[in-house]
């Protein structure tokens, strides 16, 4: 393209501001979005995101952990440590967290312009492939949703340091410097090895360059062998430190669950080339969730084996030695390594077969490569694909803009979201629906999250083989919100029923939260012995876990607030004797009980005005939302946000929901004992 016009050196600045300007304008809907999906429990319920501690802490932790079921194996501790330094600064507002995803976003794709004009693209095709990236519409995850983080943040550093070697390798200090910034993206996400596969590869293109044919400039192979390693010597060191802090971390990579290599996982990974050729191919179908782990989609695979067999006969058609000696050999390894790493090879803590997010490394890649070849192409092509190729761009990068604009959108309405994804999914994933679930449940539409849960079990006992582990993920969320819907004698009974039948489980997690919610629906409906017995018997059995004794602490302040209430209902007990109520509940986390506690604040003549404004407040912000609409509070139920919470699920949506068997509504009284089971486990 070097024949077409080319914007001026000089006004290379102004370009590069209008493109990063545009890239900020199309992914600026998400600035008002709040905490989405995994935010929730990797940000607003880490107490050391919310609590600064020494950094070593924050290098000691896994990623992702629970009290009950110990540390998941992913080891992120720069991206815990931004969240925790954020949440200081931005006092627990989204907004700054979104404004920071975003600058990072629009810092790489800055990088991806540098690169490109490192690997020789003209000015044109580098914007090009800067705006292209920065609105490629299947990114839009990992810009949009604060905990994509982990992608822009290694990225980010990965980029850099393939720019800061590649420019001055010479130096010991540039060296170094690479190095460090690949240990610090690899502190972000794994993938920013594929930085390290970049400079490795740009190490192998000098060793293997034809050797100069003045005798005087000579330099033997096994001097340049040496040569190569102490250059790569930084690189090294910094692995094996990030290796070291690993395995301190107690943080591993593979997954408890894993699938037989041969034939299962294999077919997954060509399923998951198949997804994302197309993903690339075809970029505007934005997906929350593609694929379930354990089931193989058979065209995929199909298409993933065609994909790699083509990339073979090019490699075989050019030859090994010629790929290898160009200088943007480099850049593809890198975009080839970072989906290697997500191609299933490797048995992966995943429940998907394939993820927009999982795109951002290697689109960075392509980009600034596609640029590169770009601008190499014959001057003297066809007029036709000249005009072609004018008019083509500028329609891509306009259907990119808007795509990536609507795509942005998204992210703003946690419900719609969910919506979106359980619309979109295949038969096979039944992830979304608890998902869906999830969130339904956190709104306080009690009988639709039900409804939800029974369908993500369906669904996932459906599969071959079954998916056990979702399955009893939703027979536990539908143990434990029948309360909200049958009272705390029904919702006693599923979990005791729930209890029996994981018994000694392999799926530990969901016995100890169980056993958990046992012992705090016991207590809100007044039993507070026999919820403390069973905590303690719970905090005997598993000495190591904070768990049990922060709510027994809990439930020993409850227990002492609600002795000095009267036996009476909630219209008969003063203001005071209301706030106190209203601690009670908090404490036992009875949102029931809150929430009818607060409306009873907002609608009492003899409260104050600063009482009953609180009151409103909190109602608005994490009420039940079927008990609101049937307060007929006027104030309450018109406001807007309310009522956004409350809207009807889409039509389609609920067409798609099973129904509840009515079994599950009974209690003990009520129940046979046969029906004690068999309502929570799905016909398979």
């Amino acid at each position: 393209m070097e024949h077409c016009p080319q914007p001026s050196p000089k006004h290379a600045a102004v370009w590069i501001a209008f493109v990063l300007a545009l890239v900020a304008l199309v992914h600026s809907p998400a600035l008002s979005g709040g905490f989405v999906w995994d935010d929730h429990q990797l940000i607003e319920d880490q107490r050391i995101v919310r609590e600064l501690q020494p950094i070593g802490t924050y290098f000691a932790n896994s990623f992702w952990s629970s009290p009950y079921e110990g540390a998941r194996g992913f080891f992120r501790p720069l991206v815990t440590l931004s969240y925790a330094l954020e949440w200081r600064l931005w006092d627990g507002n989204p907004l700054g967290f979104h404004a920071t995803n975003l600058l990072l976003h629009l810092l790489n794709c800055l990088l991806v312009f540098v690169l490109a004009r490192k690997s020789r693209a003209a000015m044109l095709p580098a914007l090009c492939a800067m705006l292209l990236f920065g609105a490629f519409p299947r990114l839009t995850e990992s810009v949009s949703w604060i905990s994509g983080r982990t992608d822009l943040l290694a990225a980010f550093f990965a980029l850099a340091a393939v720019i800061l070697h590649r420019s001055f390798s010479q130096r010991t200090s540039a060296r170094i410097g690479a190095a460090a910034a690949i240990f610090l993206g690899l502190c972000c996400k794994e993938v920013a090895l594929a930085g390290a596969v970049a400079i490795g590869v740009f190490e192998l293109r000098r060793l293997i360059s034809p050797p100069s044919a003045d005798a005087k400039n000579f330099v033997p192979l096994r001097i340049r062998l040496v040569d190569a390693a102490i250059r790569l010597g930084p690189l090294l060191a910094a692995g094996l430190v990030y290796a070291l802090l690993r395995l301190r971390s107690g943080t591993v990579v593979s997954s408890p669950h894993a699938l037989p290599f041969f034939p299962t996982r294999l077919a997954m990974s060509l399923s998951a080339v198949g997804h994302y050729a197309l993903m690339l191919l075809w970029p505007f179908k934005a997906e929350l969730q593609i694929g379930d782990i354990g089931i193989v989609e058979f065209p995929f695979a199909a298409g993933g084996a065609a994909v790699l067999l083509t990339l073979a006969a090019v490699i075989i058609r050019l030859g090994f030695r010629r790929i290898v000696s160009s200088d943007i050999t480099d850049l593809l390894a890198m975009g080839a390594c970072a989906l290697v790493l997500v191609l299933h090879l490797a048995p992966l803590d995943m429940n998907v077969i394939a993820a927009d997010r999982f795109l951002y490394v290697p689109a960075a890649g392509l980009a600034a490569a596609g640029a590169s070849i770009i601008s190499r192409m014959p001057p003297r092509l066809p007029q036709r694909l000249h005009t072609g190729a004018l008019i083509l761009l500028p329609c891509l990068a306009l259907a990119f803009l808007c795509r990536t604009w609507i795509s942005a959108q998204i992210w703003t309405d946690e419900r719609g979201f969910w919506e979106k994804a359980c619309l979109d999914a295949s038969e096979f994933n039944a992830s979304v629906w608890l998902g869906l679930a999830g969130i339904l449940d956190t709104e306080g539409l009690s009988l639709p999250s039900l409804q939800a849960n029974q369908g993500a079990a369906d669904t996932a006992l459906r599969l071959t083989p079954p998916n056990h582990n979702v399955a009893i993920a939703a027979w536990g969320n539908i143990a434990q919100g029948v309360q909200e819907t049958a009272g705390s004698e029904a919702a006693i009974l599923r979990l005791q029923a729930f209890i029996d039948f994981i018994g000694s489980n392999a799926e530990l997690a969901y016995l100890k939260r169980a056993r958990i919610n046992l012992a705090l629906v016991h207590a809100r409906a007044g039993r507070f012995s026999k919820a403390a017995d069973m905590l303690k018997l719970y905090a005997a059995e598993n000495p190591d876990e904070p768990a049990p004794r922060a709510l027994l602490a809990n439930l020993n302040k409850a227990q002492a607030l609600a002795d000095t209430l009267p036996k009476a209902s909630l219209k008969s007990l003063t203001p005071e004797q209301l706030k106190t109520r209203y601690a009670v509940a908090e404490l036992l986390s009875d949102r029931l009980a809150v929430t009818d506690a607060l409306l009873e604040m907002v609608n009492r003549p003899d409260a104050d005005d600063a009482t009953r404004n609180e009151a409103a407040d909190i109602l608005r912000a994490k009420g039940l939302c079927h008990r609101i609409q049937a307060s007929g509070l006027k104030f309450l139920t018109n406001d807007s946000a309310i009522a956004q919470r409350c809207r009807p699920l889409p039509e389609k949506l609920q067409q798609r929901l099973p129904a509840l068997p009515q079994e599950l509504f009974l209690t003990t009284e009520h129940a046979p004992h046969s029906a004690v089971i068999s309502p929570a486990e799905p016909t398979r």
